[in-house]
């Protein structure tokens, strides 16, 4: 199918997947029909889920709670629009209540001259709160996670740090005086007059609007249906496969897409001031970068844990589901090519590979050459547990495929 390809660049990500985005649909569209319910199962920015959402229900999930209001401002808020003119009559009231107060004042003490100025980090507390006062008041409609987006994007461009929040740049840094003069309520007004652009409805005819099926109080915690029936979760890979109305329906999944970390960096590290400022629960922070405390570690980022923690995901899915995985990784990854294969032949009776050309990001430190990304994409589970009519039913459709 040819079709142009719907991006937002939300943020600078560690493993962001738009160069990739044609290889990735294309593998998709292999697999799965249109209209069914494509998993992309550690989601990061969405960008895959908002290039398929047009053709396919999303069901999208990560670990880290920053993505969560990232995920349905892309997925689930179409229809609802945001702008300047709409943020400053939702939030800006609200905003000045607090440059005046200081009622909220959480980043300014306690990261004021590392990744933001003290001014920068004064306006964040007061864009945070006005975001939670608007929520706080019931609105109709909702547009929280599309301004909570606005302002990861804000602070993202002015953050004074080499592309992560793993650290961040000396005072005398010759590119941290000009990031310090942003000033982050301007720049937040436009990224909302950006992000409202691409609010456009799904264009598929099977995805058909349903009644929601959570309240929008449980944004944390939860997820949230759409008028376009995509999900959003925010889970380990284990607890979302734990969810009794996820193994209800997973019989009915077109395709689960699979990017776990490549190396041993933890994502809650280069990301934790987002997690912070989306959860606003004040943590309690170490060492010089301000790490929150209890922070999420994958063992996919463990040479010594990655085989096991490959063999227990596909475990997992091969019983469970009885769709396609389609798994993206690294060709210098922790796990080599050949045991990544053998894992997943131990699970899959098909399993196919593609070898894609493409320079790997480390965030501040140029790029690695001579890399390859794997596409393998894995068919007919061997222990599938669900109903053998959906198994026959799968089967066939590949057999058709094959042929």
């Amino acid at each position: 199918m040819k079709h142009s390809i719907p991006t937002l660049h939300v943020m600078r990500y560690m493993g962001n997947k738009q160069k990739l985005l044609p290889q990735i649909i294309s593998a998709v569209e292999k697999h799965a029909p249109p209209g069914s319910i494509i998993v992309d199962l550690m989601a990061g920015t969405h960008a895959v889920g908002y290039s398929l959402k047009s053709q396919y229900r999303i069901y999208a999930n990560d670990v880290q709670k920053y993505t969560l209001p990232i995920g349905k401002a892309l997925l689930c808020s179409d229809g609802i629009s945001v702008s300047s003119e709409k943020a400053k009559c939702d939030l800006e009231a609200f905003y000045e209540e607090n440059q005046e107060k200081r009622i909220a004042n959480f980043f300014q003490q306690h990261y004021s001259d590392t990744y933001l100025s003290a001014r920068q980090c004064a306006e964040l507390d007061s864009i945070r709160y006005a975001i939670e006062r608007y929520r706080e008041d019931l609105p109709n409609p909702d547009r929280s996670d599309l301004y909570l987006t606005a302002l990861i994007s804000t602070v993202c461009n002015a953050q004074s740090t080499p592309g992560h929040f793993a650290q961040f740049l000396p005072p005398n840094h010759q590119r941290t005086q000009p990031l310090r003069q942003i000033r982050l309520w301007s720049q937040f007004l436009r990224y909302a007059d950006k992000l409202g652009i691409h609010q456009t409805p799904s264009l598929h005819p099977l995805l058909l609007p349903i009644e929601k099926g959570s309240d929008f109080r449980d944004m944390l915690t939860d997820q949230e249906w759409s008028g376009n029936a995509n999900r959003v979760f925010a889970h380990s890979w284990r607890e979302f496969f734990e969810r009794k109305d996820i193994l209800e329906e997973a019989s009915e999944f077109g395709l689960i897409y699979v990017d776990p970390p490549y190396s041993q960096e933890q994502y809650s590290r280069f990301y934790h001031f987002l997690e912070t400022l989306v959860l606003l629960d004040q943590p309690q922070t170490r060492f010089k970068a301000r790490y929150r405390e209890g922070r999420f570690m994958s063992d996919f980022c463990y040479r010594g844990r990655v085989a096991s923690e490959f063999d227990a995901l596909l475990r997992t899915t091969s019983t469970v589901c009885c769709c396609p995985v389609l798994i993206s990784y690294g060709s210098k990854g922790l796990l080599p090519k050949d045991r990544l294969l053998e894992i997943c032949q131990r699970h899959y009776e098909i399993v196919q590979l593609e070898e894609i050309p493409y320079a790997h990001s480390t965030l501040g430190k140029g790029n690695v050459p001579d890399v390859l990304e794997l596409l393998l994409s894995c068919s007919r589970p061997k222990n599938v547990r669900a109903s053998s009519r959906h198994t026959e039913l799968q089967l066939s459709r590949d057999d058709q495929r094959t042929a």
